[in-house]
């Protein structure tokens, strides 16, 4: 609903429980007017979570590594901090409404699939301020992403 309200030539994507840095949008909106050849880009949480719980600090201390150490090449995509352009958005046909949890990453894999260019930027981080539980953690893991990202992987969609 938010693509169809807005008219911009870049969609950006941050997470409700995600803080952005001053220069979080002037970073990323640079990055897609500097290379005119990438159609997304995205960050990561950064090496401060905001909730001190031990579950909290090893779940976004682990986004942050895995993100931190991947290649900039990325072959998918991510909301909690990125951006699209419109037109690869369009082209791509936005996002699958069928997809309960990982549309970005499903996103993604459509947008490399046409081969399209998606870059994870290492410079832009976030804070995330969400507070993990333990039940939390193995409920998501399992059913908000092992299992739908193992249908992806297995070309089985839904």
């Amino acid at each position: 609903m938010g693509v169809g309200a807005s008219s911009g030539e870049f969609l950006v994507f941050i997470d409700a429980d995600v803080v952005v840095r001053p220069d979080t949008l002037s970073a990323v909106v640079q990055h897609l007017v500097d290379e005119p050849g990438l159609d997304a880009i995205f960050g990561s949480y950064d090496q401060e979570p905001a909730h001190p719980g031990w579950v909290s600090q090893y779940r976004n201390l682990l986004h942050h590594y895995v993100h931190q150490t991947s290649r900039g090449d990325a072959q998918t995509f991510w909301t909690g901090c990125g951006a699209v352009r419109r037109s690869s958005f369009e082209r791509i046909g936005g996002f699958d409404s069928r997809w309960r949890y990982m549309h970005d990453v499903e996103l993604g894999y459509r947008m490399r699939g046409a081969g399209m260019r998606i870059r994870l930027a290492h410079s832009i981080q976030v804070k995330h301020l969400k507070r993990w539980t333990f039940l939390g953690m193995l409920r998501t893991d399992i059913f908000g992403r092992g299992i739908p990202w193992t249908r992806l992987l297995l070309g089985q969609g839904l």
